[in-house]
């Protein structure tokens, strides 16, 4: 798209998406080339038409650059909303724009995930609602560019929300906690909460999920991302104890 071209990186979980299988839909020949146009290479060489591509840009024209790069990322908000759209009429299945929201349209608390474990905090709404908590659940679709505008509409009525993360920020906290928390601030008054699960592919139920949400609910879970999930056991702790030994005999500590 003109408006944009920017490339994109299509990004998926590492071992559930990648070592793992399922049913999927796929549709017919005739419905994709309806969606997708013929390919014309904005970018191309041409000797009626000569032009450097690639070349090193010097500090005057450096940050202008930059500055197209930010439009065109801006305008990718109105292209992927505008695409998504589109394939839901022509091609059929509609899985949101830059978010996927889900049981949001009387929530009062939401869990905020992105990736695979977006499936399981569905059916841990589900099972929220059951127990009495008016819970919903918004699916990060994009993570640049970000949903600002839609985090800030749909977070604004709520009394709490939780962050999932699959990964960790080191040094800070789960990067799509952070991001959240950037997005909606000063936007009323929830109370955001974070949880750092799932790391190398390790499974995530949604009742590990529900129990850390009604905890952040109740405002019993700590500041910061909560790692609900660790579990240090005698493998562990015997590592350690040998390590420390080595290094004591070593001198290093």
């Amino acid at each position: 798209d003109p408006r944009v071209i920017l490339p994109v990186m299509v990004c998926y979980d590492a071992f559930v998406m990648s070592h793992t299988y399922m049913q999927v839909d796929i549709p017919e020949q005739e419905a994709v080339d309806r969606f997708l146009p013929p390919f014309r290479s904005l970018w191309k060489l041409d000797l009626a038409y000569p032009f450097t591509h690639g070349s090193v840009i010097y500090p005057d024209d450096y940050e202008e650059v930059r500055f197209s790069m930010q439009q065109a990322m801006d305008n990718a908000r109105r292209v992927i909303a505008e695409a998504a759209r589109e394939y839901r009429d022509m091609v059929g299945g509609y899985h949101g724009e830059l978010v996927d929201a889900y049981r949001m349209e009387d929530a009062e608390y939401a869990l905020l995930a992105m990736g695979t474990v977006a499936s399981e905090c569905r059916v841990a709404v589900d099972e929220l609602r059951e127990s009495g908590y008016p819970c919903g659940l918004v699916r990060i679709r994009s993570y640049r560019p970000f949903p600002v505008a839609e985090l800030r509409e749909l977070l604004a009525p709520l009394r709490v929300a939780l962050v999932i993360d699959r990964a960790i920020s080191f040094g800070l906290e789960g990067p799509l906690f952070s991001e959240v928390k950037a997005a909606v601030y000063g936007n009323g008054g929830s109370s955001i909460h974070g949880m750092v699960t799932g790391l190398g592919g390790r499974d995530v139920p949604y009742d590990l999920i529900a129990e850390n949400a009604v905890a952040a609910f109740q405002g019993k879970l700590p500041p910061g991302s909560h790692w609900p999930a660790v579990r240090l056991n005698e493998h562990h702790r015997l590592v350690k104890r040998s390590l420390e030994e080595y290094w004591k005999k070593e001198g290093v500590r």
